[in-house]
Order: C-alpha cells, then structure tokens, then sequence
C-alpha cells in the first residue's frame, strides 16, 4: 500500500519539526564527555602535530556545535537586482 504524500504510515508518529529525543540525548552525552576531558585534551594536544590537532578539532566539532547550513537570501523583484541610476548635472550658467 502506497504513502500518500504528506501522510504517515504511523499516524500516531512524531510530529513534523519535534526533535528526535535520542539524538538530543546523545548530544548532551558527548558534549559532556568532551566538556569533562578537556583537560586531558588540552595537555594532549601539545604533543601533537599541527595536522593532528587539526584533526583533532575537526573530529570533535560537530558532537559540541551545531552544524551550520547555508542559505540564499531572495529579492522579492530578483529580477532587478542592478537597476540604473540617471545622475543628471546642472551647472550653473556662466552668463548669470
């Protein structure tokens, strides 16, 4: 049996736009196993390479920070996103 778009098969499911609980929860985890480490990391990183502590970083980063996404800003009128300007200099008449 077909979904139908916009229709759950488990209509008793969560809503569209609530958080998953366990992966809220299993953030929380991980940023407090890194907050309670820091110390050692900190003290460990100094006998790293500066490719490792790169490394480092990039591989704990996303468990303690949201990951940024982009996005693309729209004109209402996109169409006329340059529009000309008429500058028209009046001088002042010599005879006067």
């Amino acid at each position: 049996m077909p979904f139908i778009k916009g229709q759950s098969g488990n209509v008793r499911g969560r809503k569209y736009g609530v958080p998953n609980k366990t992966t809220k929860e299993m953030k929380e985890i991980l940023r407090t196993v890194v907050e309670e480490n820091l110390a050692y990391l900190n003290s460990v990183q100094d006998q790293l390479s500066i490719q490792d502590r790169i490394a480092l970083i990039k591989t704990m980063l996303p468990y303690t920070n949201p990951k940024l996404s982009s996005i693309v800003v729209k004109d209402a009128d996109s169409n006329n996103a340059f529009r000309t300007i008429d500058i028209n200099i009046i001088r002042p008449n010599d005879n006067q």
